[in-house]
């Protein structure tokens, strides 16, 4: 945890302890793991009786991490496990295992019971897992699916994961048209594992959406409203409960305390409830790109009470500035303000556990220092602590779904993209920072000089996988959405044409991707 967010996390404990006393915890599970390739090995791995727990071929690593970072030149199935123990309190609380990052799909097991399926490289999931701890040598075995790609000559036009740049790129090693292309595997669980206990309830989701004023140029609001969705799992009688929200700005730590009415909640299932809460703000601190203003942050707190104790509670950061497009002046513009965009290309690894918030930072600080203001991610979705830093420094980021030249044509790959692209919206959506989705880079109907590179080239492939993924990204209109990147739209001259003076000319494309 970096340096600010263990003082905001500091701030809400403080802030939420002064109206009570705290029954939730958390407990790292990273740290030490062992690993085995699932390789010729019986599938009974999850089982805490089974015999390859006795192998001599399993080997440490350190999670978070990429397996080729740890040493291990891997790819497919991989079996990962550690043990732990827990105190007597937190083995009767209400539990949640959450995973922030697993590359690329997962199946999870808690002392031999099973818990599920995920799928998608960067989408956090977790597990309830109330009542299956053990107080002592609890058993935490996760089967980790990151295989290669067929293995024909044209694997790269039909890809079948949602990795982008992570398994088809010219930066990786071997390059992006051979076989070896798919080299030093990404796979692993690249982000931290952890467990939340909290006491008969248990926050399951926040979204907030937010109604400001199109085109307002004043770095202060008198008024801005928010809608905040809570979605809440409980045994307890709701109205026994007490829901306290507080916003708090950062910088000036003035705060504006609401409580939830249990007249604004919908009963989903006889636990599950859906909360809905309008709130009024005062005086809001807009959020402005480095060059234009402050980079104004909000924190908002919510905790779940019941005679005095805080049985549950749950954080996220926000931030009020509203992006338009003026697509007659080709223009961006940010809080009624027009951008000067000042853009650069990013991938920060091939191998995303080797990024910490430290080495974003230091990457933000160096583009500012050049000057660069606005930074695509390119064809993939980096690390959570990188869209903090950006939201903190004031970088405008062009957020790319990670499409990646061909893909499999198939209704089946196209629903699964659209799902992973609907979560990409929901897990990034909080951050000031990201000014644009982007749907994929250069997809075969618009890169025809794939037709020197693939004796299979169809001009016509992903058409509906591009229409049906920006037709996800569409559907957040607090942003601008890019289809896709057009081949078009990336000006090679002094590279693959031209002259690198050709640059000082004036273009044809109103947006260079």
């Amino acid at each position: 945890m970096g340096l600010s967010q263990r003082y905001y996390a500091l701030l809400l404990s403080l802030a939420l302890n002064t109206q009570g006393y705290a029954l939730t915890t958390d407990k790292s599970l990273s740290g030490d793991w062992l690993l085995h390739s699932a390789y010729l090995v019986p599938a009974d791995v999850y089982l805490p009786q089974s015999s390859v727990h006795h192998s001599p071929l399993w080997q440490k690593i350190q999670i978070p991490n990429n397996w080729y970072l740890a040493g291990y030149d891997l790819s497919g199935a991989v079996w990962h496990k550690r043990l732990f123990d827990v105190d007597s309190e937190q083995q009767n609380s209400t539990a949640r295992l959450n995973f922030q990052a697993i590359d690329y799909a997962a199946d999870v097991w808690l002392n031999g019971h099973y818990l599920g399926f995920h799928q998608g490289y960067f989408d956090p999931f977790s597990f309830d897992v109330t009542g299956l701890l053990q107080a002592k040598d609890n058993l935490l075995v996760v089967k980790v699916d990151s295989p290669n790609e067929m293995p024909d000559k044209e694997w790269s036009l039909h890809k079948k994961l949602i990795k982008g740049v992570l398994n088809h790129h010219d930066t990786r090693p071997a390059g992006a048209w051979s076989i070896k292309g798919q080299d030093a595997n990404s796979g692993g669980i690249w982000q931290p594992v952890t467990l939340h206990f909290s006491k008969n309830v248990s926050i399951e989701n926040i979204v907030v959406k937010q109604q400001i004023a199109k085109g307002v140029l004043a770095k202060q609001l008198s008024t801005a409203q928010l809608d905040i969705g809570i979605e809440l799992n409980t045994i307890l009688p709701l109205q026994h409960l007490q829901t306290q929200i507080i916003l708090t700005d950062e910088h000036s730590q003035q705060r504006q305390d609401y409580w939830l009415d249990t007249a604004q909640c919908t009963a989903i299932t006889k636990q599950k409830w859906h909360c809905q809460l309008g709130m009024t703000v005062s005086n809001v601190n807009t959020w402005w790109p480095k060059g234009y203003g402050a980079a104004a942050l909000y924190q908002l707190n919510i905790a779940i009470k019941q005679e005095g104790k805080i049985l549950e509670q749950a954080k996220q950061r926000l931030a009020f500035r509203t992006i338009t497009y003026d697509a007659a002046n080709n223009a961006f513009l940010i809080n009624g303000r027009r951008l000067f965009i000042k853009g650069t290309n990013y991938i920060a690894s091939p191998w995303l556990a080797s990024m910490n918030r430290d080495s974003y930072a230091r990457d933000i600080d160096l583009m500012q220092d050049a000057h660069i203001n606005a930074v695509r991610v390119h064809a993939h979705i980096a690390g959570q602590d990188f869209y903090d830093i950006a939201d903190e420094k004031g970088m405008l980021v062009w957020q790319d779904f990670p499409l990646q030249w061909g893909y499999d044509d198939s209704e089946t790959f196209t629903e699964e993209a659209q799902r992973q692209a609907r979560r990409m919206i929901e897990l990034l959506h909080p951050h000031p920072s990201i000014f644009a989705w982007s749907g994929r880079n250069e997809p075969p109907w618009n890169a025809d000089w794939m037709k020197y590179k693939y004796p299979d080239y169809n001009p016509q492939q992903n058409r509906d996988l591009t229409a049906k993924v920006g037709a996800v990204l569409a559907t957040d209109s607090t942003r601008y959405h890019h289809d896709y990147s057009a081949t078009g739209e990336h000006l090679w001259m002094g590279w693959y044409s031209g002259n690198w003076r050709d640059h000082a000319k004036r273009t044809k494309v109103s947006i260079v991707s």
